[in-house]
């Protein structure tokens, strides 16, 4: 349960960095932003050795299934805002 928790605590944090990160900007600011995504690329690779290292099923130790699936559409969700260019 604990790891369940931990993997809904960062699929949030991921969402809500995403969006405060990616789309907070004025309406009236036509100067070009510069983006550093180097700290949202450690985190794709964070979550993706997460799924890489972590077992699914009902034993102790093991996460809840279906979890494993619900991080990837996240992480898919977070690299379209990552190789989007604007």
């Amino acid at each position: 349960m604990k790891k369940n928790k931990f993997l809904q605590m960062l699929m949030i944090a991921f969402i809500i960095g995403s969006m405060a990160t990616f789309m907070a900007c004025s309406d009236d600011d036509d100067d070009e932003i510069i983006v550093d995504k180097t700290e949202l690329a450690a985190k794709i690779q964070e979550a993706e050795d997460l799924i890489e290292n972590t077992t699914e099923g009902t034993a102790d130790g093991q996460y809840r299934p279906g979890s494993q699936a619900a991080l990837q559409e996240v992480i898919d969700l977070v690299k379209i805002v990552y190789e989007n260019p604007d």
